[in-house]
């Protein structure tokens, strides 16, 4: 008589469960993220912004770059308080500010997240070869950061510019080699903390290239420093590229609607009482900053969570 064994299943591999428990981490960590009023909130706010930026001409009446005139053809003045009209008043060129702030949204945000996302990806790629090389490598690398680190991000961008040029990649690019060697710091350390783990050294004993460790085992566990990184960049950005368009420094064309030339163009009426002109561009760029680190604080804090 023959005894049937009854066939079992197979069993899950190990890459199984460890897929498995990422996922239900990640869903975690999704959960948490949106029920932080904090995480909604600068969410909410960088989402209008971001509307403004891709729609402006469905919130505005009035052309940023020309002087207010309403349907009828009347003409709304130079430094008219805010009214029905001009919900923000006009600037000291009769333009709407309302429409130059909504306008001004595109160029700062679009340049903020380029640059940061240049930085975080140069900045990513040397932290991960610092952090997993180590020896000579990272020690050159590292006292090449530190040096940089040394210098004002500011002052940098303003002799960056004023050599090499005003034009919007150029801003781009200087911003974000600018923003690449701390990015490269966070990430290092991040990388150092895995790099003698144990699934890491099992990587090395299966004979792996240091790329493929770098880029399939490492990587992966770092993301999450990576995305606060991000985002905290984007936020460093929108303030530096404002400082530098203070300054004069991001281009000659005044009619384009920019927050921080706008601000740069009118602060000295605050004297005057004529105050909307410069404080509703003020407050955007403050309402962005702040939303944006809003998420980077949240995000940070469900992580390390």
């Amino acid at each position: 008589m023959t005894i049937e064994v009854p066939e079992v299943p197979p069993a899950a591999t190990a890459i199984d469960i460890a897929g498995a428990e990422r996922k239900t981490a990640r869903r975690e960590r999704t959960k948490l993220l949106f029920s932080s009023p904090a995480f909604v909130f600068g969410s909410l706010i960088v989402a209008f912004w971001v509307f403004c930026a891709a729609f402006p001409s469905v919130l505005t009446r009035f052309d940023p770059r020309d002087t207010a005139v309403t349907d009828d053809g009347e003409l709304l003045g130079f430094h008219t308080s805010p009214n029905g009209n001009a919900w923000f008043g006009t600037d000291s060129v009769g333009r709407d500010v309302f429409s130059r702030v909504v306008a001004g949204a595109r160029p700062i945000m679009v340049d903020a997240f380029a640059a940061a996302a240049l930085a975080v990806i140069a900045g990513t790629v040397l932290g991960l070869i610092m952090g997993y090389k180590r020896g000579w490598i990272d020690e050159l690398l590292s006292r090449f950061v530190e040096a940089f680190l040394s210098l004002p991000v500011i002052l940098i961008g303003v002799l960056a510019t004023a050599t090499i040029g005003k034009s919007r990649i150029v801003i781009i690019a200087i911003v974000a080699v600018l923003f690449t060697p701390i990015v490269a710091r966070t990430v290092r350390s991040s990388v150092s903390a895995q790099a003698d783990l144990d699934y890491v050294t099992s990587a090395r004993l299966r004979g792996e290239s240091s790329m493929y460790i770098m880029a399939r085992e490492i990587f992966p566990n770092v993301t999450a420093t990576i995305v606060v990184e991000l985002t905290v960049r984007i936020a460093y950005a929108i303030f530096t590229l404002a400082t530098l368009a203070f300054l004069g420094l991001t281009g000659s064309d005044l009619a384009l609607p920019d927050w921080g030339k706008d601000i740069a163009a009118e602060f000295r009426f605050l004297p005057n009482d004529t105050w909307w002109s410069t404080i509703f561009p003020a407050l955007a760029i403050a309402t962005l900053i702040v939303a944006v680190n809003l998420i980077a604080d949240t995000i940070d804090r469900v992580n390390k969570s």
